[in-house]
């Protein structure tokens, strides 16, 4: 749970905060807040989930869940459930160090303004969000 907030302050903590990545319209610290926060909950997800189903069933303990009522969907939801709650503490601590470090000197956080391309810059775009439609010429 700490290792993606620690790697998110090696390689963010010091950035600029207004440099932006090619290509993205977001920042280092942004990008690397976002990518350590997934790092961080698919290594919690993958690690303990899916190496204590397969001693699970290594043991049988899934060949006596199937003698209960339980249906199997039961155990995947459950399993899903928990792994879900493995992996948020790591997507909170990864936010709440990235708020910490990036806040300013009056403790407000900066908030990024979508780009123009963000926000359908592109002609077909547009027109497409205002229900033209693309496929039928007249």
């Amino acid at each position: 749970m700490i290792y993606p907030s620690v790697l998110f302050l090696l390689i963010a903590g010091q950035a600029d905060g207004t440099t932006e990545i090619d290509g993205t319209g977001l920042t280092l610290p942004t990008y690397m807040m976002v990518s350590m926060a997934s790092f961080g909950a698919l290594t919690a997800v993958l690690m303990g989930n899916s190496e204590r189903i397969a001693k699970e069933r290594e043991s049988g303990w899934v060949r006596q869940l199937r003698l209960t009522t339980l249906p199997g969907r039961g155990y995947v939801l459950a399993k899903t459930a928990g792994a879900a709650v493995v992996s948020l503490p790591s997507i909170l601590i990864v936010s709440v160090v990235a708020a910490a470090v990036k806040a300013g000197p009056s403790g407000e956080l900066a908030v990024a303004r979508p780009h123009r391309r963000d926000l359908g810059g592109q002609p077909g775009l547009r027109r497409a969000r205002r229900g033209h439609r693309l496929s039928r010429r007249r």
